[in-house]
């Protein structure tokens, strides 16, 4: 593409010479402008000898919003600037001049194009962060719903542990009278028996009678109360099986949460990358602001490629500030994830606290259980 423009030029200034013969001029002047890759190239004709006054400048590298990445510093650009300097007063030559100039826009192109992989690379990575983001972020979202499920399902079961320790007390309680009750009786029988016993034999067999059917009441009583107890310890033993279960949900549920935290942490150290990143651009934008107005007070006939220049310097300017405004969003964002992670840990301490508390009211049901086998 260079050897083209150059033969180009080549032949443009040779039909330049035979037009001023043709019409006789002494003094002509031209003004050529070549921007395909951004390398304005400046020729003027004087007296037909050709005299560069060249002057290029790379305004097409920023391409979006994360397109600012040409590693150069002030001193950089002052450098390059006395370069082009020395080329043009150190060589008469035109061509020789052209040759060094070209090489050293070759130098650049290739550096710009190693830095438009590196940031296409960056701009991949960028993506896949931001799914990864998402997925944590609607796996956080799926923990919230499994955590309020738990806390619905143990104020459930701390209800029906309630339930079931007072109507063990009553039970216990309508036991122990009835118990006391048919004691009594039992002894007032006995002693009713003994008396009538003594008082007439013939009545002995129906004593006997009624012994056996109060022996067979009393049997049938603690038959049923069995039973009772049977049923109790079912269940205790289901309870028992359900708070297992919560326990294994509340496990699980903490083991997803402290997943949660190590892809925050990781999302937090890409931030710092990028923010870094953000700051050397910035360096990198303020090179390019500098370079800027070097041509700007090189180029003061160029009006038209000044003006080009400048509608392209506030449009990057646009886009570096929107970058700033995401950079913000996504750091907001990581602060709200980090609250509702401090606020998940603080609910699970509560809900370990309250299946600690139903573990000791159970051991209290069973502790009842054993006192009234007993």
């Amino acid at each position: 593409m260079i050897q083209n423009k150059i033969t180009q030029l080549e032949t443009e200034s040779s039909l330049e010479d035979e037009e001023e013969k043709a019409i006789g001029t002494n003094d002509f002047n031209s003004f050529f402008s070549y921007t395909k890759y951004n390398v304005i190239y400046l020729f003027s004709f004087n007296n037909k000898k050709n005299y560069i006054i060249l002057l290029f400048f790379l305004s097409d590298l920023i391409k979006n919003q994360n397109d600012v990445y040409l590693l150069l510093t002030a001193k950089a650009v002052k450098k390059a600037s006395r370069e082009m300097k020395d080329i043009i007063n150190s060589h008469d030559d035109q061509m020789e001049k052209f040759d060094t100039i070209q090489q050293r826009y070759m130098e650049l192109f290739q550096d710009m194009k190693r830095l438009e992989r590196e940031h296409a690379k960056m701009k991949k990575r960028n993506e896949q962060l931001q799914k990864e983001k998402d997925a944590a972020k609607s796996d956080l979202s799926k923990a919230n719903s499994m955590k309020h499920k738990l806390e619905n399902i143990c104020r459930e079961l701390q209800k029906e542990n309630k339930r079931i320790k007072e109507e063990s007390k009553r039970l216990a309680a309508s036991e122990q009278q009835k118990r006391e009750e048919l004691s009594s009786k039992f002894e007032n029988t006995i002693w009713e028996i003994k008396s009538k016993m003594e008082e007439d034999t013939d009545e002995k067999k129906k004593r006997a009678e009624d012994n056996e059917l109060l022996k067979d009441k009393f049997r049938s009583f603690l038959e049923q109360y069995e039973l009772r107890e049977k049923h109790f310890k079912s269940v205790v033993r289901s309870k028992d099986l359900e708070l297992q279960l919560y326990e294994a949900k509340l496990q699980q549920q903490k083991q997803l949460t402290e997943q949660e935290i190590i892809k925050v942490n990781s999302l937090k150290e890409q931030i710092e990358t990028f923010t870094k990143t953000e700051a050397e651009l910035r360096k990198q934008l303020n090179v390019y602001v500098d370079k800027f107005k070097q041509v700007e007070e090189t180029l003061n006939k160029s009006n038209e490629l000044f003006l080009t220049f400048r509608k392209e310097m506030e449009q990057m300017t646009k886009k570096t500030k929107k970058l700033e405004k995401e950079n913000s969003s996504i750091k907001g964002k990581c602060d709200t994830m980090n609250k509702n992670i401090l606020e998940m840990a603080e609910e699970r301490a509560r809900d370990q606290k309250a299946i600690e508390d139903a573990k000791k009211k159970q051991a209290k049901l069973e502790n009842l259980c054993r006192a009234l086998q007993v």
